[in-house]
C-alpha cells in the first residue's frame, strides 16, 4: 500500500465495494479516476501477457474519502488460476496531482467466476461467455 493512498474492497452481493481514502491533504480536491484492470498472465515461457480495462470512473478526491458501490455484472471478468494462465483483476486509483508522474495506487482483488445454469453451462450471449 502506499503512504498517499488508502484502498480496500469487498464483494458484497452483485457489487464490488470499494473504499478510498486520502492520506496527504495535498491530494484532496485533485481530479482522480478509479480504473478496473483485468490482467492476464500467460504461465509459459512463450505466452504473451496483456492487459485490459473494463471499467473507468472518473472522481474528485473527498476529504472525507470516496466509496464507490460498482455492480459485478458491469465489469466483464473473473479471477482464474490454472495450469498455464492466470487472470488477475486489478483495482487502480490514479490521482493527477501535477507531478510528472501520476500517483497510482493498485491492488489485485477477487472476482466470482459467472453465474452457471442448471445444466452447468455459463449464462449469457455466446459472445459473453467467451469473453
Amino acid at each position: 500500500m502506499s503512504d498517499k493512498i488508502g484502498l480496500r474492497w469487498h464483494v458484497e452481493g452483485t457489487e464490488l465495494r470499494v473504499d478510498v481514502a486520502f492520506h496527504e491533504s495535498k491530494l484532496v480536491g485533485l481530479a482522480c479516476k478509479l480504473t478496473i484492470e483485468m490482467f492476464a498472465e500467460t504461465l509459459q515461457s512463450n505466452g504473451t501477457n496483456t492487459r485490459k480495462t473494463v471499467l473507468t470512473e472518473p472522481f474528485t478526491a473527498d476529504p472525507r474519502g470516496n466509496s464507490f458501490a460498482i455492480p459485478l455484472a458491469d465489469i466483464e471478468g473473473f479471477s482464474f488460476h490454472g495450469q498455464h494462465v492466470r487472470v488477475t483483476p486489478l483495482i487502480v486509483v490514479t490521482v493527477d496531482d501535477g507531478v510528472l508522474w501520476d500517483s497510482k495506487e493498485r491492488v489485485n482483488f477477487q472476482l466470482p467466476m459467472p453465474q452457471l445454469s442448471e445444466a452447468g453451462l455459463a449464462s449469457g450471449s455466446p459472445a459473453a461467455v467467451l469473453n
